[in-house]
């Protein structure tokens, strides 16, 4: 049985696409599609728009499922994603984890930060699940926690190019990349992490192809968002309002 602890892998997350075997409830694995984060305390999660995109075109038959996944004692948990919404205009999406009991001390900040505002993030990249297979080609692939530190470069309020890629209008330009499978992980105020609540003030989206700078969409752009699914904000549902 899953019981979250105050290891930060409870909640920041894997996204990925499992078969389930409907006459006994066991999963395979599939594939890494992308991270999330839990806010508030009733199983809701941020991520990008676009990785419930790739959910949703991953899905090929009926007994494939969107999970979460959750790792224990060197036991992986599965939570199926029973609810998902899309943020209308920026990249940004908002999950339902099945289950009760979730918690989080991840809140959201609307305080809009300016260049050389440090921080950290977390993802799942794609290349680091992928590097058991590169010494055993039947190997699953294994999702791993990474953390990547640094600043913002600065604030963008248009679209960036490609806009095939980069959906929505108010991103931050970071200083550092993650990597695919990444999208959706939190970035979160140096100066708060450490204290009780953790201050994200953005979700990283992805970098350019052979550049080395990354982005991330501004929470300023979707706290005051109110999902169908949530009935409220977003900010309201992180600070437990």
């Amino acid at each position: 049985m899953f019981n979250q602890s105050d290891r930060l892998h409870d909640y920041v997350f894997p996204i990925a696409i499992a078969s389930k075997d409907r006459s006994t409830d066991s999963y395979s694995y599939r594939e890494l599609i992308g991270t999330g984060f839990l806010i508030g305390n009733n199983g809701y999660a941020l991520t990008a728009a676009h990785v419930i995109d790739q959910l949703q075109d991953g899905i090929k038959s009926e007994f494939d499922v969107m999970i979460g996944l959750f790792q224990s004692d060197s036991n992986w948990y599965v939570f199926e994603l029973i609810g998902f919404e899309k943020h209308p205009t920026e990249d940004v999406g908002i999950v339902k984890l099945q289950g009760e009991g979730w918690k989080s001390f991840l809140t959201v900040t609307d305080m809009p930060q300016n260049s050389s505002c440090e921080y950290h993030c977390w993802g799942f990249p794609r290349s680091i699940a992928e590097e058991m297979k590169m010494l055993d080609e039947d190997a699953l692939e294994r999702p791993e926690l990474v953390f990547t530190q640094g600043y913002v470069r600065r604030r963008i309020s248009r679209e960036l190019y490609p806009t095939i890629i980069f959906r929505g209008t108010q991103f931050y330009e970071v200083s550092e990349t993650i990597g695919g499978g990444a999208s959706g992980g939190p970035l979160v105020l140096k100066s708060s992490v450490g204290q009780d609540k953790w201050k994200v003030f953005g979700i990283y989206v992805g970098e350019k192809e052979g550049g080395n700078v990354g982005y991330a969409v501004r929470a300023e752009s979707f706290t005051h968002w109110t999902p169908n699914i949530l009935q409220h904000s977003i900010i309201n549902e992180a600070n437990n309002v």
